[in-house]
């Protein structure tokens, strides 16, 4: 069996080079191994296919963790060992989560322009591949965007015209930096190791943690051959001269298709660009790839595994007449954090289980994308999950998770040990519940900045025709009754069943049971304290976060309140006993205006507007909520769902009797006071005051 676990726990001497290639990457390998106690390989893919017949594609790479093990094993007489090319910034995820900084990253950049001629050259020469043997270029003419170049009106071509299509795709890659940036902290552009001495000794002393170090004799050798030309190599040629020598209509498509966010993302590296022409003039004119596939902003569904996808793709379809897409990958959780897949054809909308990683939330920003995020209890969906393991429905489409046999052999009680906590048997994987945790917490924070309409699949199952409304809301969608009728009968779970067993070719449905509250049956207390402690370990922010948001379906956020050192529960605690405190003031006011039924007017929402709309709801009094949160007002209404909710300048059009300042921070209930005063208002209110609590303001 492959050995795959690192036999130095407390320190390794493993270091990785990552990058897109085409950067000076063999000179400087070939510099590193000058140093007698450092071994540095580059595991060329395509090489490997020039040999070895090994069943693997040539976008396939050894598995990073058995890659590390190898290095150690085979630079144990080495201060330091690494690999320098095979591997792009995005792909060290398992290793960051293993070994932390123990284990030295670095990725190594280039100016675009010399960059791309280097890519483009590449190709041109067929891969340096032997003889006729073109499976390499074939390779890249197939993952090329053909059908996004078409569209943006650039300069036609054909299969053997490699230097314009290479130009094109080469282009389109440059948006990788924005991905590399999000997980790589060391940056090292291969200009400043050419012409600066001391940046080499410095990455050296990075890579190798202070292990070795270059003399200046040493350093006089490596130089001495930095711009060697290597057999099938032609010189270099600076990136001012490239840009110069290029085509009128290369300067378009540069200008076309590398928008300014990557532009930027190269100049935070210190890369600076030609200013004339300016390097996106055409994109005034020009719109975007996204705006050009789609007439309108782009519609994009991400939902958690097994929450409802199939479901909610269908009301899409039927609500929009668009027909779902989703990308083609290899089952890698990583990439759901990469936003090179979230591109789709005309006449679709994009549906996935991404996450909003920085990348990711920067893409759906220029896309002007309108987001919808689907999500179901944690624990109905691991126990979901755990059924399609076991089923393996999609097998027949080609897409098994080889995690059928894993789970044969396992109880049901042992088996959700292991959807918690996942599990990494090859070839049995699965990430965990830390990916729903993840996927849940990040799209919270980005709907604080971005509107996020949020569905979970226990509405869905409830109240259909009340979710539907509120979709077709947020979409701009026309929904009358009748539409919506429809598409809830079109969308019951029976219909969906006996539609996919009629169409597709599997041996096991998706639709499986279909009802809320699955995880009862299959989760113990123990499975429970697993989950908290899982939560509470990689996401502590989150329960306070449903909390806040009204998401508590995702998860029952009160069984937090019996843990002792859980600072949510104080926090909860001490706004629900300010709470109540109000409820004097309040019927105080009640008495002086002799009235039975108070109106009340809330401004702000936070923790204490929410205890306050529970602590209230069982008796006579009518609550308008205030809020001038730009993003906040989706989130609101799902906490308040009964609730009137208007901005502060329409609150001159309510009629109330008296309003409630839910801040209590410093000077804002007072800063809060005079602003209703100074627009007009004479109702009274009450706020709260550091010295004596509560007060009620005539």
């Amino acid at each position: 069996m492959p050995v795959s676990t690192s036999r130095f726990e407390a320190d390794t001497n493993v270091f990785y080079l990552t990058g897109w290639g085409h950067a000076g990457d063999h000179w400087l390998s070939k510099a590193l191994n000058a140093h007698p106690e450092i071994f540095v390989i580059n595991c060329y893919e395509p090489a490997r296919l020039k040999y070895f017949d090994d069943g693997r594609g040539r976008d396939t790479r050894p598995d990073l963790l058995t890659m590390t093990a190898f290095l150690e094993d085979i630079g144990t007489d080495y201060q330091a060992i690494g690999e320098c090319h095979a591997y792009r910034a995005s792909q060290m995820g398992p290793i960051q989560k293993k070994y932390g900084d123990r284990v030295p990253i670095a990725n190594l950049v280039r100016h675009p322009y010399t960059w791309l001629d280097f890519y483009i050259r590449h190709r041109v020469n067929n891969c340096r591949m032997p003889g006729t043997w073109s499976g390499a270029l074939e390779h890249e003419w197939q993952h090329a965007r053909h059908d996004l170049f078409k569209c943006l009106d650039l300069r036609p071509y054909t299969k053997e015209q490699v230097e314009i299509w290479a130009a094109y795709q080469g282009m389109w890659l440059l948006h990788n930096v924005l991905v590399d940036l999000d997980h790589v902290d060391y940056f090292v552009r291969i200009e400043d190791l050419l012409t600066d001495r001391q940046a080499l000794k410095d990455l050296v002393c990075f890579l190798t943690k202070g292990r070795c170090s270059f003399s200046e004799n040493l350093l006089d050798t490596v130089y001495a051959f930095a711009h060697q030309v290597y057999r099938g190599e032609e010189s270099y040629v600076d990136e001012k001269t490239a840009y110069q020598r290029w085509p009128d209509w290369k300067q378009k498509a540069f200008a076309v298709l590398v928008p300014e966010e990557v532009v930027h993302a190269y100049e935070s590296l210190g890369y600076r660009f030609a200013a004339a022409p300016p390097l996106y003039a055409c994109m005034d004119q020009q719109p975007p790839p996204e705006e050009k596939l789609t007439a309108e902003r782009p519609i994009m569904l991400s939902s958690m595994m097994k929450s409802g996808t199939w479901m909610m793709r269908k009301i899409l379809s039927k609500m929009t007449g668009l027909t779902p897409h989703e990308p083609i990958h290899d089952g890698d959780c990583t990439a759901f954090e990469d936003p090179r897949y979230l591109d789709h054809p005309p006449g679709t909308f994009f549906s996935w289980h991404f996450l909003a990683s920085p990348a990711i939330q920067r893409t759906i920003r220029n896309k002007k994308a309108r987001l919808i995020f689907l999500y179901r209890n944690i624990g109905d969906a691991l126990v979901s999950l755990y059924y399609h393991f076991l089923n393996e429905p999609d097998a027949a489409l080609g897409y098994p998770t080889n995690n059928k046999e894993f789970f044969n052999h396992l109880s049901v009680e042992g088996a959700m040990i292991f959807m918690i906590n996942g599990f990494d048997f090859p070839p049995h994987y699965w990430i965990g519940a830390s990916l729903f945790l993840r996927q849940m917490e990040s799209m919270i924070r980005f709907s604080e900045e971005y509107p996020v309409h949020f569905v979970s699949y226990e509405n869905l199952v409830a109240q259909k025709e009340k979710e539907l409304a509120r979709l077709a809301d947020f979409l701009g969608c026309k929904a009358d009754d009748q539409t919506i009728r429809s598409i809830v009968d079109a969308t019951s779970f029976e219909a969906m069943k006996e539609e996919q067993l009629a169409t597709l070719p599997s041996t096991s449905s998706h639709f499986r049971h279909g009802a809320v509250g699955d995880h009862a049956t299959h989760l113990t207390p123990f499975h429970h304290n697993l989950l908290k402690h899982l939560i509470l370990s990689t996401s502590p922010e989150l329960p306070k976060m449903l909390m806040e948001n009204g998401l508590n379906d995702f998860y029952r956020v009160d069984d937090f309140f019996q843990l002792e050192d859980f600072r949510l529960s104080e926090l909860y605690i001490e706004k629900a006993k300010q709470a109540r405190q109000v409820l004097p003031r309040l019927k105080e006011c009640a008495r002086e205006k002799a009235l039975p039924n108070l109106r009340v007017i809330l401004y702000g929402m936070n923790f204490l507007a929410h205890a306050l709309v529970e602590l209230t709801r069982p008796m006579d009094i009518e609550i308008v909520a205030v809020s001038d949160a730009r993003f906040f007002y989706e989130k609101i209404r799902r906490m308040f769902p009964d609730l009137r909710i208007v901005q502060p300048e329409e609150i001159a059009t309510v009629a109330f009797d008296c309003a409630v300042v839910c801040a209590t921070t410093g000077d804002w209930p007072r800063d809060i006071f005079h602003s209703l005063r100074k627009a007009g208002l004479s109702q009274p209110v009450i706020l709260w005051d550091d010295a004596a609590g509560w007060i009620l303001m005539a």
